[in-house]
């Protein structure tokens, strides 16, 4: 299947997941907890989106396999056949879409079809806002759109706004920065895909994440566009990213830099994450 027409599939299935949620916010029983795993829930709108997803990827020939939030990995198609790895995030941001925030998204990323397949793979990427239907794709190589535009710089300038998650100790990160650089702004917005677009059209400087909380699915899509936009993307002790899609695999850290003027400034952080986060935990050469 040809790029234009793989990514055309892809805004689609995205599209109608969008206006689906659209139509269903505030209906009764969508906010049904089915199970719980930690502090993860899947709720019914959840379940039901990515089925619908799932339909729609199903109804368009694909040869597949399926990554996402609230199942199993699983194959559609041919499974003797598999021709890419879909990697499906149905609603991040769920817990603003339940109480009315309008900020969540849906988003799709894709790779060609390998064993050992990871972030790095990616080719496609495809992001949209729920509410206000902002669309954001990237495609490996030729760069990022916005809304049908070709991205071609910066649209704004950030006035040292930073974007994250905190646990205990990225409180203490975070505090520890402030007091090298000086009042900043941080916001957790709670949809991490939009927050890193607001990095791709530099409206934020940094995204923050470092509580071992995201998954491939959470970063796959936004991943390709971050890439392609010249952002820079690494873990929190400043290693790149290398996680596996074939599975629904965690993404222990995550630290974005608008750009390298940015990653000078802060790339100091990587120090403060050891110290506080990192400083009991084993060496990657440790842990195998």
């Amino acid at each position: 299947m040809s790029e234009t027409k793989l990514l055309w599939i892809l805004e689609r299935v995205v599209s109608k997941a969008t206006e689906y949620l659209r139509r269903v916010q505030g209906k009764r029983g969508i906010e049904r907890v089915y199970w719980k795993r930690g502090l993860d829930e899947t709720r019914a709108i959840d379940w039901d989106v990515e089925e619908l997803i799932i339909r729609e990827l199903e109804g368009a020939k694909l040869n597949a396999l399926v990554v996402s939030e609230e199942r199993d990995p699983l194959t559609i198609g041919n499974e003797d056949k598999l021709e890419y790895i879909i990697v499906v995030d149905p609603l991040d941001g769920s817990l603003n879409y339940l109480v009315g925030i309008p900020y969540s998204s849906v988003s799709i990323a894709v790779a060609k079809y390998k064993d050992n397949a990871t972030l790095n793979d990616v080719e496609l990427g495809v992001i949209q806002s729920v509410f206000t239907g902002d669309v954001y794709v990237g495609v490996k190589g030729k760069g990022v759109m916005v809304n049908g535009v070709k991205l071609m710089s910066e649209r704004r300038v950030s006035q040292g706004l930073i974007l994250g998650y905190l646990n205990d100790g990225a409180y203490n990160v975070m505090f520890e920065v402030e007091k090298v650089t000086g009042p900043f702004k941080f916001r957790s917005l709670g949809c991490a895909s939009l927050d890193l677009m607001l990095v791709v059209k530099g409206e934020a400087d940094l995204f923050v994440d470092l509580r071992s909380k995201l998954r491939v699915t959470d970063l796959a899509a936004a991943y390709v566009i971050l890439k392609e936009a010249g952002c820079i993307v690494t873990d929190g002790q400043g290693s790149p990213i290398d996680a596996s899609i074939s599975t629904l695999s965690h993404v222990p850290s995550v630290i974005v830099f608008r750009n390298k003027n940015v990653y000078e400034k802060y790339r100091f952080i990587y120090d403060l994450a050891k110290k506080f986060i990192f400083s009991n935990q084993p060496s990657r050469k440790e842990s195998g």
